[in-house]
Parts: C-alpha cells; structure tokens; sequence
C-alpha cells in the first residue's frame, strides 16, 4: 500500500490478538493499523478455515452462458452469476449497486467486469476460467468521497479495497478432460514462489583507524523514512528483473490535470520542496486502468519543471506511447515520483535499478538491500518491501536471523509484503469455432446456510419440503450428527464407568428421538 505511513508493523507469526492503547502514551498511525490487520486477518483465518481455499453460497461467482435480448447466444462472453464467494476467507461482493426503486439487473459479463478489462476469447479454445483477488490502496484521489471537505482539503485515512478479476487461461495440456481432477490440475498452476529481500543500514566492518566509525556503518538521513523497494520489470530470469524505490512508501503523487505529447500538466507540484519535482528524477503515469492491469508503467525521466504553469515536460523513449489524458478523464490519472539515482557504478536500466542477487546494492544514506531467491522463484511487477529508517538509531528496522551465541546475527530474507494474490478455480469451458461459448464444467465448491427455508419442518397443514431439497438437508443433519459425535468421543475418553454408564443411557434415548423426528421431518409429519 502506498500510503504515507510511519512503518507498517503487522505480523501474523507473533500471534498478536489485540492492540491495547495506553493512557498518557503518543498515539501512532502504526498502532491503529495494525488492530485492524488484526481484526481482518482473525476474521479472515477464521473464514478459511471453515469454509476452505474458496467456497460460497448457492449460485454466487457461477460462470453461465449468456444469450441476447432475442434469446441468441452472445459471441465470445460469458456471465458471471451475481453474488458472493469466499477466496481465502476475502469476502467479493458480485453485486450492482441499490437502486431506488430497486430494479432487476442484468447478468455481470466476461468483458464488461468491474475491476478488469480482460483480452477476448479465442475461437476454438477451451479456458480454465478463475477468479484472482487482491486489495488495492485508495487514496482521495481515487475516490474524494472519503475526505471531509469540512477540513478544506487535507486528506486523512486512506481505505483498502478488494479486488476481484475473472480470468481466463487456455490450459498448456493437450488432454482436455472436464472435471474436478482438472480443475485441481489448473488451480495448482497458478501458484508461485516470489524472491526474498534482506534489509540493513548498519555495516560491522572493522575500521583501521580505531577512533573512526566507518561512515557507512548506520543509517545517515536527517528523518525518520518509510522505504519502500517495488519490482517494476518482473522475470524468473537472473538479470532480468528491475527494481525502483522511494523513501516516502511511494506515497508522493501528483494528480494529472492533463497529459498531451511529453507535456504534462498538474494540480499541484507538491506542498514543499522536499516534496516537489526536480528535474532529473524518475516518474511513471499510473491511472485505475494500468493500476488494475497489475502491468507497471513506463519510468520516465523529469526533464524541466515549470512552477508557474504547474507544468512538467518529460524525456519520452521512442518506443513509448504515453497515454492522453484530458481533465474529463475519469480514471483518476497520478504521476508518481520515485527516488533512484543513476550512479556510475550502478547505471540504470529503463529508470529502474537492475536486480543482481546476492550483494548489496545501496540506496541511499547506508541504506542497503540484497535479493535472494530459489531455483523456482520468481519477480513480479509490483512485489514489494517496506524498510522503516530511524534516526535515533542509524539503523532500519529488519527482523534478524536466530544468531549464535557472541554473534551478531544477520538480516533475515523476508518474502514480499504484498500484493498478496489469492486465487479460486470457477469453472471449465470451451469456444466453439462460432465463438460461442459452452460451460462444460463448475469448479466451484459451493454449501449452503445453515439455516435456510429448505431446513425448515412445516407445520401441520403446510407444504412438505421438496424431494429435491431432502437430500441436501439430509446431508447437512448427517455431517452435524457426525461432528457431535467426534465432540463425544474426546469426552468419552476422559470419562470413568459410571459416568459413562450414565451418558450412554440418556444418549440412547435421545438417539431415538432424533430419529424419530428425522422420519417426521422426511415425511411431512
């Protein structure tokens, strides 16, 4: 998330369960955000483990062929059932917006989906179609309605945003065999290992004047910074993969009033100097499509600020096309300034800082990262770490590795902090030579409420359940009889005869009552 925060303090394997604020105590951003990654991991964790990988109610996220309005089949689309379903306990939402009066809307389709613009489908292909989600940051200046206009313009808290993308994939098998085992087979490939970071502004080197600290050996900014290192061009190749980072989280942006040729005009350039634009630094235009996209933007160079005209002119490869924008533009277009420098030791690639793995590479005032990875690993656009640079310490806060003991232990490789992709298989289908499409399997796990009008025993004198509920509410009732028996064991096992002798008595003539009323439910009775 590229929010102006102090650090970003979260971290599933201490175990915290709660924030407990003190009185008289300085009160940090950090602090409040981590209750709430509390509060939505538990929630979360608590969702998956219940409901498994992926998993939703009735006809939530069903992928459907889809007709016209005279009842033909549309060309290379398909729909996708409105709803809800659960993707590693993340709740999406498949759902208009309320209307008033309501009104009965139509059906979501393949290609006109909220939050993803995908590539058309192929005629004669089959597709494994899944659902990609993941949360997205979101300022003011993606949506205004969550500043206070009251304030008369400063911006407070930001919101996180989940996303959800129907994706197609046409599977590289030749055998095409519809069912549960090749939707596993597919799901499976969409995993992966990212690379690992390591962090650290102190360097123990030993000094060959005794009264001499190595000027490299601490942190040496004059301010408590948030650094934020990003893969920009992504690769599983050694050598490929390019980084960029800013000392600010990537958090300075400057919203785009309008964007002609290389020439770039602006809100603002920034509420002061430290935050403002020079030239010679490195930028890239980002709006809701590219964001959305997961693709990174072209770096491009500031080659002269105008303050006056609040206008910035850009050096433009040849093989670059910037987008145009105009001040009806309604995806919310940002320049957004990144810090790396080219050096003569260390040139840059496209505005990006290549990746060689295993040295330190330095950023800036003793900051330093090295990459590590696997043999299976890989770099995507928009991995990302977040290192917090103190001061009062002239060090970076990064977890250690287990240390011997007299050893100093070493910076410890961590995975990317995000973004964090979570996927769930939805279904089978194949494109016929007319493009038309055909749902050939449902690879969606789906249960229902525990309560539901289909559980229901009527009274007397009502409508009995329908046959084709029966089955269902009966295996609902078994998997519960199923789970009180398995409580009942562990307690048996603590128990002596006697009280075993008495439980077992009152349990058999519950037993028959819980038959006896099972019959009754079947028959209507």
């Amino acid at each position: 998330m590229k929010g102006d925060f102090s650090r970003i303090t979260f971290d599933p394997y201490r175990h915290y369960s709660r924030v407990l604020l003190q009185q008289g105590r300085v009160q940090t951003d950090a602090d409040f955000n981590e209750q709430a990654d509390i509060s939505v991991y538990l929630m979360r964790q608590l969702a998956a483990d219940i409901i498994g990988s992926s998993g939703g109610p009735g006809d939530g996220f069903k992928i459907e062929a889809v007709t016209d309005e005279n009842n033909q089949p549309v060309e290379c689309d398909f729909a996708i059932h409105q709803g809800h379903y659960y993707v590693a306990g993340i709740l999406c939402r498949n759902e208009p917006p309320g209307t008033c009066p309501p009104s009965t809307p139509g059906p979501v389709l393949y290609t006109t989906q909220p939050y993803f613009t995908p590539p058309p489908l192929e005629a004669g292909e089959h597709y494994f179609v899944y659902l990609d989600v993941w949360e997205r940051h979101i300022t003011y200046l993606q949506d205004d309605r969550i500043r206070e206009v009251a304030l008369g313009g400063p911006d407070t808290a930001t919101r996180a945003q989940v996303v959800w993308q129907v994706k197609s994939l046409i599977p590289a098998t030749a055998a095409w065999a519809p069912g549960p085992e090749l939707c596993t087979t597919l799901f499976q490939t969409l995993g992966r290992l990212p690379g690992c970071l390591k962090a650290r502004a102190r360097v123990d080197e030993a000094s060959t004047e005794p009264c001499i600290i190595p000027p490299q050996a601490r942190y040496r900014g004059p301010e408590n910074q948030l650094y934020r290192v990003e893969i920009h061009a992504g690769s599983a190749a050694i050598g490929d993969a390019t980084f960029k980072w800013s000392r600010d989280n990537g958090s300075i942006v400057y919203p785009i009033e309008t964007l002609k040729g290389s020439t770039a005009t602006l809100e603002h350039l920034g509420r002061d100097d430290r935050q403002s634009l020079s030239p010679g630094d490195w930028v890239e235009i980002v709006d809701d499509t590219i964001e959305l996209s997961g693709e990174p933007s072209p770096l491009l160079k500031v080659v002269s600020v105008s303050t006056q005209n609040r206008q910035v002119v850009l050096e433009v490869p040849e093989d670059v096309e910037l987008p145009v924008f105009e001040r009806t533009s309604t995806t919310n277009p940002l320049l957004r300034r990144w810090d790396q420098k080219a050096t003569a030791v260390a040139p840059l690639t496209n505005g990006a800082v290549p990746v060689h793995e295993n040295e330190w590479i330095d950023l800036e005032d003793g900051v330093q990262v090295l990459f590590q990875r696997g043999d299976t690993a890989d770099y995507r656009p928009g991995d990302y770490w977040v290192i917090p640079a103190r001061v009062a310490t002239g060090d970076v806060e990064w977890p250690p590795e287990a240390a011997e003991e007299d050893t100093e232990a070493a910076p410890k490789a961590l995975s990317p902090r995000g973004i964090q992709h979570y996927y769930a298989p939805l279904a089978l289908l194949s494109v016929d030579a007319d493009c038309i499409v055909t749902v050939e399997w449902d690879c969606r796990c789906t249960f229902r409420p525990i309560c539901s009008p289909a559980q229901v025993r009527p009274g007397p004198g009502e409508a009995n359940i329908p046959a084709g509920e029966i089955e269902g509410v009966g295996d609902q009732f078994a998997e519960r009889l199923l789970a009180a028996g398995i409580r009942f064991a562990h307690e048996v096992a603590a128990m002596d005869r006697v009280r075993l002798a008495a439980i077992l008595e009152t349990t058999e003539a519950r037993a028959a009552t819980i038959l006896e009323n099972a019959r009754r439910l079947v028959a209507g009775g």
